[in-house]
Order: structure tokens, then C-alpha cells, then sequence
């Protein structure tokens, strides 16, 4: 639901059975464009003490990488009013916010809020438990 039409996940490119990524040299994205580098693992993220991510270091803090993807035109090409929309028609996930953040208005910073909590619990010792 975070791409412009729906058709790609974080996890198309961020695959849990390759360490959240996807192996390819350039990753495509929605309109089947393909970026200039590949699509960085998501492991261990939590014990980055610099809050610098993304290959380049250009993103301060996981909230802020989270927010990129979905708008850039070559990787999901969507925009956070649209994606806000689309998620609060949706039962479930109002539901879920309710339940983590105490409010049923989803917005960009809630989103991307869950996405990087997510993101910290990527702990490649217990990735390489579920992968063998």
C-alpha cells in the first residue's frame, strides 16, 4: 500500500530471506525503473550510533530514511497525502495504529515511526536462526 499503485512492498526489495535485501546490482522500482545502487540490508540498524543511513549516509535517523523511498520516482513513486489516505480506509490498519500509537489517524510519521521500530528488532543473529 506504499507504492504509487500498490504493486510493491518495502519487501519486493527487502527481502527477510536475502537479510533484507535483494541481491540485485541496481533494484527496480515501481514503473520498473532501476535505481543507481542496490537495495541496502536492514540488519542491525539499532546499533547504528551515528544515525546515518541509506549507502551515502544523507539520512539522519531510521524515522527519516523511512520517508524517501515512498516518494522518490524511480522506488515507489507514491506521495505521503495518498498513502495517508489509502492506509486510514483501511479497518485493520487503523486498528493496529490504535493499538500502537493510541490514535487511529495514520499520517507519514506514524508510518514511518512503525517502520523503523520494525526495523530495529533486525538482529542478524536471529535472522541467520530463521534462515537455517
Amino acid at each position: 500500500m506504499l507504492s504509487r499503485d500498490n504493486s510493491q512492498s518495502c519487501a519486493t526489495c527487502h527481502n527477510a530471506a536475502k537479510a533484507f535485501t535483494d541481491n540485485k546490482q541496481f533494484s527496480k522500482g515501481v514503473s520498473g525503473n532501476f535505481g543507481k545502487r542496490n537495495t541496502m540490508p536492514l540488519f542491525n540498524l539499532a546499533w547504528n550510533f551515528d544515525e546515518l543511513f541509506a549507502w551515502d549516509g544523507k539520512e539522519f535517523g531510521l524515522e527519516t530514511q523511512a520517508l524517501e523511498p515512498v516518494t522518490n520516482p524511480i522506488e515507489m513513486h507514491a506521495n505521503w497525502v495518498n498513502i495517508a489516505e489509502k492506509l486510514n480506509q483501511n479497518e485493520t490498519y487503523r486498528n493496529l495504529f490504535l493499538q500502537a500509537f493510541g490514535s487511529e489517524k495514520i499520517d507519514s510519521t506514524l508510518v514511518t515511526k512503525a517502520i523503523a521500530q520494525f526495523e530495529r528488532t533486525l538482529i542478524s543473529a536471529i535472522l541467520n536462526l530463521i534462515n537455517t
